[in-house]
């Protein structure tokens, strides 16, 4: 099974060129669209998505995830990553440090591989998707794979302490753990101080509370309205507890 979870967006040919790159190589593959709206020009924020939305997925799951900014450039490393019993490939700009944090016993591979066509632009159809398609074969590219040390996560915690994702119904999803967060504390975003509360129901039509969302992060909405919207909020807003 291989997982998307890129910022390309539903519109135009981009996730479809992926898929099609996934399928020339292994036509009975399963993809799952997991996210086609990651948070641009934010790997930080989507490294929390990632390591919170990854554990309902069953052991051996390959996720292809791309965010800008750096794909391409020399200083982020294709890489492949092996954590959590999953495997994660795309640009070493700081994607996967949340998973890389949370297993002591991950592993980090280069990818030295070049096709014969690689755009400068689309690394994601030309370079990940080949070899996302083979470790959901279940074999393992050595031939386009140099062994890493596991770098150290280069976010510190409180890089994830801000609004990570907006949903449709305007919630703002944080990379903030609900579970390290005691249930009297009031948070704070765009000058508003917002309380706990267990579910929708528990607060009157336009309320703002925050919650533990279904994937154990906390996520800020209000009843029957949009957050963002009331907060004239935007994803990289800092979040204070």
């Amino acid at each position: 099974m291989i997982v998307l979870s890129t910022d390309f967006g539903l519109e135009g040919p981009y996730i479809g060129q992926v898929k099609a790159a996934i399928y020339q190589q292994t036509p009975d593959c399963r993809i799952i669209d997991l996210f086609s709206d990651l948070p641009c020009f934010h790997p930080e924020a989507a490294a929390s998505l990632i390591a919170a939305y990854c554990q309902n997925f069953p052991h051996g799951s390959v996720f292809l995830t791309v965010v800008d900014p750096g794909v391409g450039m020399g200083e982020h490393t294709p890489v492949v990553v092996k954590a959590g019993g999953h495997w994660f490939v795309g640009p070493g700009n700081g994607l996967f440090d949340r998973v890389i944090k949370r297993d002591n016993q991950s592993q980090c591979w280069q990818i030295v591989w070049r096709p014969e066509a690689l755009s400068h632009s689309f690394h994601a159809r030309d370079l990940f998707a080949p070899v996302a398609a083979e470790l959901a074969q279940g074999s393992f590219p050595e031939r386009k794979l140099d062994l890493m040390v596991v770098p150290d996560p280069a976010l510190a915690e409180n890089h994830y302490s801000h609004v990570a994702y907006i949903d449709h119904f305007g919630n703002l999803i944080s990379g903030i753990e609900a579970k390290g967060v005691s249930l009297d504390a009031v948070l704070m975003l765009c000058g508003k101080k917002i309380s706990y509360a267990r579910t929708f129901g528990e607060r009157a039509p336009e309320a703002l509370f925050w919650y533990e969302n279904s994937n154990g992060l906390i996520e800020i909405a209000a009843n029957r309205a949009s957050a963002a919207r009331l907060l004239n909020a935007a994803i990289g807003d800092r979040i204070h507890i």
